[in-house]
């Protein structure tokens, strides 16, 4: 068995460690290019039997993973969910099913899945400009908003707002930034607080 791991990174190099230490060969992916700071902090290199680092063609590396006799690959991190789900399809190994590939990303679409399951969610809003984002919040009659990141991670981009105006300076921090992986927040989510146990 030997297991392929997009981005070890954060929670991902727990994981990697825990498998070195029960003796179970891993190689790792770079689902990009380059990687914010706080992540590459967190991998660990001796942990791996190969990293194979950003390789841009997902057919190249199918084919590395397969002359590597990988029995499963797995996301360390949120940001190689996309690249894990993908190569497991190539090499027809254990995975989701393709159709909801985006939603497992997209913090938008995740809250349509969960509504077309019948379960509640949190009203939402996305917004490509703080003035839409602004607007919605004043006119939703909500005490209170977060705004974040349509695509990231943890606590990345996180702002609790109590009027319009918050909105609207969350909102622009959120676009004029990049998330935690290093990509452009083109939108921006404002949904409803809910208060309780996470």
């Amino acid at each position: 068995m030997t297991i392929a791991i997009v981005d070890g990174y954060s929670t991902g190099a727990a994981l990697a460690a825990r498998l070195h230490h029960q003796g179970v060969p891993c190689t790792h992916i770079q689902s990009q290019p380059d990687n914010h700071d706080f992540l590459r902090r967190t991998f660990n290199p001796d942990h791996y039997t190969r990293d194979h680092g950003f390789v841009p063609d997902l057919d190249n590396l199918a084919d590395l993973l397969r002359h590597d006799g990988t029995t499963h690959i797995v996301a360390g991190s949120e940001s190689g969910v996309t690249t894990a789900e993908a190569l497991s399809h190539a090499l027809d190994l254990p995975t989701n099913t393709p159709d909801q590939s985006a939603a497992r990303r997209d913090k938008n679409l995740m809250a349509a899945a969960v509504r077309a399951a019948g379960l509640a969610t949190p009203r939402t809003h996305l917004a490509a400009s703080p003035a839409t984002a602004a607007q919605w919040f004043a006119t939703s009659g909500l005490p209170e908003a977060v705004v974040k990141p349509l695509a990231s991670t943890g606590s990345d981009g996180i702002r609790f707002c109590r009027t319009p105006a918050d909105v609207h300076n969350a909102t622009r921090t959120v676009l004029d930034t990049r998330n935690i992986f290093g990509q452009p927040n083109t939108t921006a989510l404002v949904q409803e607080r809910l208060v309780g146990t996470e």
